[in-house]
């Protein structure tokens, strides 16, 4: 089971992610993420964060096993399509906030990262749809880290503060 986000109220749900053979499109529920293919990775907003985004997530689906050594496993289409959609859905509203840094990570797992002035913040998408995000302000030393639904608030809120910020 994949956890995400229903931003709708803020309520988060567990949702288990379906495939259409006929059109290649993962589904999260009844949300549609994108196309997924190995050329191919779109996501719903054409705005420059979200073109940057599936510029990123495309790169991903290049990846074979052992791309970083032999034990190195690639994100699979699945994890591909779970980050992908929840960092649309999140970076969506927050037109102000840039894309984060989408990297691999040798578990077949994804890290999306932020470093920003005095900020730092890290989510992590693993294999079995597990959600873990980590957050930092080296001004103040103080640091958050949780998993589940409550990493995607932590990723809600810090990508919400980003915003505010930028518009103050």
């Amino acid at each position: 089971m994949y956890q995400a986000a229903q931003l709708v109220g803020l309520a988060a749900a567990t949702v288990a992610p379906t495939q259409s053979v006929a059109t290649n499109q993962v589904r999260l529920g009844s949300q549609t993420s994108g196309y997924i293919n190995n050329s191919n990775c779109s996501i719903s907003q054409s705005s420059a964060t979200i073109a940057a985004l599936r510029q990123q997530f495309a790169s991903l689906h290049l990846l074979q096993d052992g791309w970083l050594g032999a034990n190195s496993i690639a994100p699979n289409r699945e994890t591909i399509a779970h980050a992908a959609y929840l960092l649309d859905r999140v970076l969506r509203p927050n037109v102000h906030v840039p894309a984060p840094l989408v990297a691999p990570v040798a578990d077949g797992g994804i890290q999306a990262e932020w470093h920003v002035t005095g900020h730092r913040f890290e989510a992590y998408f693993e294999p079995d749809g597990t959600i873990a995000a980590w957050s930092g302000n080296s001004e103040t030393g103080v640091e958050f880290e949780e998993e589940g639904t409550d990493a995607v608030q932590l990723l809600i809120d810090w990508v919400t503060s980003r915003e505010y910020e930028a518009l103050a």
